[in-house]
């Protein structure tokens, strides 16, 4: 897994332990004759300081991942396929018609080079969903996750296969991301992940977090691609027009992303 991806899923936790143990355990107590106002001043300058540290010292030195690519066509990616299947495609299965676009997507990821998936074309109300298998969900890092692809165009208004090579890869590679996300939960983390995607704010926020994954692991433009094509897009079902207005990221606020990304990574 990327160290980046790691630390932001590890650094909230770290900080809502340490903040449970002093806030409500009460552990730290004050010994005789010393001012238990001055201990807590300290301790929470304490925290403070580790938090700027891992947000300006430890972040930027891991968020690199790899830089955006040029824009992404069939005709550039498919001379590469047979190097991209024998590098990124093991263990992993999907639809002859969204196989290069996948493999392209992949290679931004590699971290997943041996984490099984399964890309399956599914009648679902989104254009593509990622889950880890149910079978396998208390395995860790080595369960198995599935890519549902949309295959009914009623349900959204259009079909992932009608997507420029471009904006298809940008959103498989937001399906990887969520996939990266995962691999770093526990069974009760996705459980609890599984719950809070009911609510509005929560289900928000985890698609937000996917997104700067995506970018930071190169494929931001790409997603912006994919993110305009459907703002701008007249047959999208009112349902799923809703649901990625009120839900995801907007393309101002991926540009702004990228541009900070770009400002502190330059190519």
């Amino acid at each position: 897994m990327d160290k980046h991806v790691a630390l932001i899923k590890t650094a909230p936790p770290i900080f809502m332990f340490i903040n449970y143990i002093y806030r409500k355990r009460n552990i730290l107590k004050p010994e005789a004759g010393i001012n238990s106002s001055c201990i807590n001043r300290t301790v929470t300058l304490q925290y403070k300081l580790a938090f700027l540290a891992i947000l300006f010292i430890i972040l930027p030195y891991t968020l690199k991942g790899q830089l955006d690519s040029t824009y992404y066509t069939n005709e550039n990616s498919v001379v590469q396929l047979d190097e991209l299947r024998a590098q990124y495609g093991n263990h992993k299965t999907m639809p002859a018609a969204y196989e290069l676009s996948i493999l392209v997507a992949l290679s931004h990821y590699p971290e997943l080079i041996n984490t099984s998936i399964d890309f399956i074309e599914s009648p679902i109300h989104s254009t593509m969903a990622a889950r880890p298998r149910s079978q396998g969900l208390l395995e860790g890092r080595d369960r198995s996750y599935i890519v549902y692809i949309n295959n009914c165009k009623e349900n959204t208004g259009f079909l992932p296969s009608e997507l420029s090579f471009n904006q298809l890869t940008g959103v498989m590679g937001h399906e990887l991301a969520h996939v990266c996300y995962y691999t770093g939960r526990t069974a009760f983390d996705l459980f609890l992940d599984g719950m809070g995607y009911y609510l509005k704010d929560y289900r928000k926020s985890l698609e937000a977090g996917t997104d700067m994954i995506t970018i930071d692991h190169g494929l931001g433009w790409q997603l912006l691609d994919f993110c305009e094509y459907i703002l701008n897009s007249k047959n999208l079902s009112l349902a799923y027009e809703k649901k990625r207005r009120t839900t995801y990221l907007g393309s101002q606020d991926l540009l702004l992303a990228l541009k900070k990304r770009e400002a502190t990574f330059p190519r």
